[in-house]
């Protein structure tokens, strides 16, 4: 995806359908059962609830109880080891100790 793979696709409909290929060109899911049944996951949004559940608790506990701690300048990043890291590289640059939990 960060390559670019999907930037052709120009609707919903292109990108479902070259997603859809990608799956089955690269071996991930050549079952066409599980195609059928991925395909019914996607259709139901069976995940919808468990991504707002995990939206929802980081919201209201994990960023409510570090909230004295984060670097509101972080777009995206993760807790390992009590600090705050900013890049995927988890340099000690970009480094902020959390709040105690």
């Amino acid at each position: 995806m960060a390559d670019g793979h999907f930037d052709a696709a120009s609707t919903d409909k292109d990108l479902h359908e070259l997603f859809l290929r990608t799956l089955q060109d690269d071996g991930h899911i050549t079952d066409p059962d599980t195609l059928s049944s991925l395909e019914l996951a996607l259709a139901v949004h069976s995940t919808a609830p468990r991504i707002e559940a995990h939206h929802q608790y980081y919201d209201t506990a994990v960023k409510s109880a570090l909230a004295a701690g984060l670097d509101s300048d972080c777009e995206s990043w993760v807790d390992f080891g009590g600090k705050q890291y900013c890049s995927p590289e988890l340099t000690t640059e970009d480094v902020k100790a959390l709040g105690s939990r």
